[in-house]
């Protein structure tokens, strides 16, 4: 069975509120991977509960001091499954609940992008790369006053399907949560266009497909690197074929692990271990991932983290 959407819910309140909890669903038992997006407009976060005991890490950054995008491997569910955003102040809060089924057990988060903006109808850029075939994109778009959310595909231009949406002007957001599955690996960019309201945010993330087919076993992930300019770091990887023979592509991210590029300088670019050029202090706070493929399919490595001092430089990975 290949990846798909389970239940799904959302619920929204009027200004004044603490918090916000899901209608029930009864999801799977084990095995899935569930989704929240929240945003709590005035206030500010306190906590997210699950009512299976499920605990949630953030997808990205935090763009806003009013919205965050969190996931659940693996997670514990059943009947009566809720979430529940908890904000300290009152505000109009949002939330909403989707579940993932047919992924992958453990490492199902494949990539993510976001964007904010104060200057809608459009929030673009939101164009995050699969490495696997049928990867599941996942959308949320919302804004912080009336109006209404629609998924805005420039690629592909069509397919996606909005789950759940709320559009009521007594909760001051607006929103949706939309998926697609996409059928090859590539670049997709997506963007949220609104209908009224002052500002938004809006998140894309990319989950694995168990069903796709094999790919590398990761024996041992790149360690994080704090050194100082005018030295080099060396960034290795360890890795099984599950069938044929092993190629390597080192990625680069400056933007704090939103976006990677394929390095272009250094050496080793393509192996199992890359070297950079002599480090500048611009270098500080880049992270570098590798794409390891075989015949079956490809894995990408943990990012790992690059601090180049400075004294008091000090490790940090990825959120």
């Amino acid at each position: 069975m290949g990846i798909g959407v389970g239940q799904h819910a959302s619920n929204a309140l009027a200004n004044g509120n603490t918090s916000v909890t899901t209608p029930a669903r009864t999801t799977a038992a084990s095995g899935s991977t569930f989704v929240l997006y929240a945003m709590w407009y005035g206030g500010a976060f306190s906590s997210i509960l699950d009512s299976k005991g499920n605990s949630y890490v953030p997808i990205g950054t935090q763009i806003d001091s009013y919205s965050n995008f969190w996931y659940c491997e693996n997670g514990t569910g059943g009947s009566g499954h809720t979430a529940t955003l908890n904000i300290t102040g009152t505000g109009a809060p949002t939330l909403f609940f989707l579940e993932i089924t047919g992924g992958l057990t453990s490492g199902i988060l494949d990539q993510h992008a976001e964007a904010s903006s104060g200057s809608l109808p459009v929030l673009s850029g939101l164009t995050p790369t699969t490495t696997q075939a049928n990867e599941l994109l996942v959308g949320v778009g919302v804004i912080d006053s009336t109006g209404a959310y629609s998924i805005n595909g420039a690629t592909p231009s069509s397919g996606w399907t909005i789950q759940e949406e709320v559009d009521d002007s007594a909760t001051f957001n607006a929103g949706a949560i939309a998926t697609v599955i996409v059928s090859s690996t590539g670049q997709y960019q997506a963007g949220f266009s609104a209908v009224g309201g002052t500002s938004g945010r809006a998140y894309v993330a990319t989950f694995k497909d168990a069903s796709a087919g094999g790919g590398p076993t990761i024996n041992t992930q790149p360690s994080d690197v704090v050194t100082w300019t005018g030295l080099t770091a060396n960034f290795t990887v360890s890795a099984t074929a599950s069938g044929g023979s092993l190629t390597y592509q080192w990625q680069v991210s400056t933007d704090r692990g939103v976006t990677f590029n394929n390095v272009s300088s250094g050496s080793g670019g393509t192996t199992s271990s890359y070297t950079t050029a002599a480090l500048v202090f611009s270098d500080d706070q880049t992270f570098y991932q590798c794409i390891v493929t075989d015949s079956n399919g490809n894995v990408t490595t943990r990012a790992a983290s690059l601090r180049v001092g400075g004294a008091g430089a000090y490790a940090w990975t990825k959120a």
